[in-house]
């Protein structure tokens, strides 16, 4: 019996260098990137330099938004493909990950107000402050609207205690 083929590799790493955008003869954005992924920790860790390739908006957007050392996390497949080396005449085969999907992680640098951008390309908005807020900021606001509401709800709550106890005396 044979089973079904399975290709699908799912990635997270640091862009190498700037993702370079071309586009093809047919105007089509095509941009090529390499990330690098570690593996293992301490004295047998290692790092695997992965060669990559995400099409049209993604191309466009990763070239944009990206540089060197950003973090990314992609799914996509393994594609094989050949070429013919011009100095040599040589075939040469590339085995790359063909990107299906593109998230941004940290990026390598900050912006101007010391604040990351999110992962879904989102710009800074016009007052030059990040739309999204790191986590833990965002998380220390909950709590605090969390706590603010269960203050309220208790004032409430002895407020209606009292006056139900006023209508019981009078």
């Amino acid at each position: 019996m044979n089973m079904p083929n399975l290709n699908v590799v799912a990635l997270t790493g640091n862009l190498v260098r700037d993702p370079e955008l071309r586009y093809t003869q047919n105007g089509t954005p095509v941009s090529s990137f390499t990330i690098a992924v570690n593996t293992g920790f301490g004295d047998s860790e290692k790092t695997a330099f992965v060669p990559c390739v995400a099409w049209q908006k993604r191309a466009e957007s990763l070239a944009e938004h990206k540089r060197q050392g950003d973090e990314l996390h992609i799914r996509g497949f393994l594609q094989t493909r050949s070429y013919e080396d011009s100095n040599s005449g040589q075939t040469k085969y590339v085995m790359e990950v063909v990107c299906e999907e593109v998230n941004f992680g940290r990026s390598a640098q900050r912006d101007q107000n010391n604040a990351y951008y999110n992962d879904q390309f989102e710009e800074p908005n016009n007052q030059g402050q990040n739309n999204q807020r790191p986590n833990n900021q965002r998380q220390g606001n909950q709590r605090q609207q969390n706590n603010q509401r269960q203050q309220n709800n208790q004032r409430q709550s002895n407020n209606q205690r009292g006056q139900n106890n006023q209508r019981i005396h009078n």
